[in-house]
């Protein structure tokens, strides 16, 4: 493996719901679930029933997330209730796939392999990892619009905004194994992303694979750049595992608006220029790394040392906007139709409000606000991922 942008750690195969919101309505009638005023949920889906409900009141809230699920009958019972469509998921592989169509060469780790992961991933991208036993079974990701109207039990929710949800019982991706070779692959590589350890069931073992991937990285070249992209953990308190022990090896650490607000553990307004600022800057100081970048549905944003990083973030922005109109087909033509906001737009006046409250310390690229037929939610932070990552290859000449 030589390739200069490695991308680990996890992968997936996802089944991708067809939105329906009569196939949603009946279910709920079936499983006699309520409209989600102030239900409580646990952290882990062990019923049928609750994983109905946890879309319900997300849809009602118009909220994201990943969610651990006991048995993976419980997502067949749920999926066969659609149409679905096959993909390949994970943070680093769907990076892979947008650096892929913007002509970028890369080596992921992955979590499990088998003949349909082999036959989607494309013809640029190599591949390592660890042999295991343990199964993987395709995530459940559902994709509701904004808008979307359902019938429960008599009451009417519309969801006020679009949003995914993603259902997970995957042992491979539980034990996530460091491939031997990762450390090999590390030493010729320039940019390194990390990602995936958000599905690991047991602290200790949380514990142990961070101090693996430690030890590989230090076979890295001095002037590598390592980028840890967060995700919704199954089990939230895992989250400070990962930033007591990683931390210290990352110059990028990206998260979207939802983790933001899992962070500062509290609801966070992405429209609220002083709160976005506020929240930039006690992110930065928590985790103690060189620059975060958060990542939204109206801006993009790196926030400490930014010198040269607003063209990456306009990359990432444009790749993850082509995915949002065009799915999985997106390619090159259609992330070039869609230039960034002039100065006269409100999402570009909002950046600027933004960027001026971080004295100096923050770089913001608003998001296009676009139309879509049939908007794509899923792996909208992993495609700008993969442009962001396009985008600092070509400011470090990798």
């Amino acid at each position: 493996m030589s390739q200069a942008i490695l991308l680990g750690m996890g992968s997936c195969v996802d089944a991708e719901v067809q939105w329906d919101a009569d196939a949603l309505s009946e279910l709920a009638s079936q499983w006699q679930v309520d409209a989600g005023m102030g239900v409580e949920h646990e952290p882990v889906i062990s019923s049928t029933r609750a994983l109905v409900q946890r879309i319900v009141d997300c849809l009602r809230r118009g909220a994201g997330g990943e969610w651990h699920v006991d048995d993976p009958v419980i997502l067949t019972q749920v999926s066969a209730h659609f149409a679905t469509r096959v993909s390949l998921g994970g943070s680093n592989v769907r990076a892979a796939i947008a650096l892929d169509r913007l002509g970028r060469r890369s080596t992921v780790h992955l979590a499990h392999v088998d003949d349909q992961v082999r036959e989607l991933l494309p013809r640029s991208v190599e591949y390592l990892h660890h042999e295991s036993a343990a199964p993987s079974y395709p995530h459940l990701i559902v994709q509701y619009p904004q808008g979307a109207v359902i019938e429960i039990g008599g009451m009417t929710l519309t969801a006020p905004r679009a949003n995914r949800l993603i259902f997970v019982h995957d042992p491979a991706n539980s034990e996530l194994r460091v491939a031997p070779d990762f450390g090999e692959a590390a030493a010729h590589a320039r940019l390194i992303m990390i990602s995936g350890f958000n599905t690991i069931e047991s602290e200790d073992l949380l514990r142990r694979r961070i101090e693996e991937l430690i030890e590989y990285l230090r076979a890295r070249p001095a002037d590598a750049m390592v980028v840890y992209e967060d995700a919704a953990f199954h089990h939230d308190e895992r989250r400070a595992v990962i930033t007591r022990r990683l931390a210290a090896e990352v110059d990028l650490w990206s998260m979207n608006e939802d983790e933001v607000a899992a962070y500062l553990n509290m609801p966070f307004d992405p429209l609220d220029a002083t709160a976005v600022d506020r929240a930039a800057r006690s992110l930065r100081a928590h985790l103690g790394v060189r620059t975060v970048i958060v990542h939204s549905g109206e801006w993009a944003l790196a926030h400490g040392d930014v010198s040269g990083l607003t063209p990456a973030l306009e990359l990432g922005v444009k790749a993850a906007t082509a995915r949002y109109v065009h799915g999985d087909q997106w390619n090159v033509t259609d992330f070039r139709r869609f230039p960034c906001p002039g100065p006269e737009d409100g999402g570009a006046v909002l950046a600027d409000r933004i960027e001026a409250l971080g004295g100096g310390h923050t770089a913001v690229v608003p998001v296009p606000q676009v139309q879509a037929q049939d908007p794509t939610t899923i792996g909208l932070g992993d495609t700008f991922l993969g442009g962001l990552l396009a985008g600092l290859a070509l400011a470090r000449d990798v």
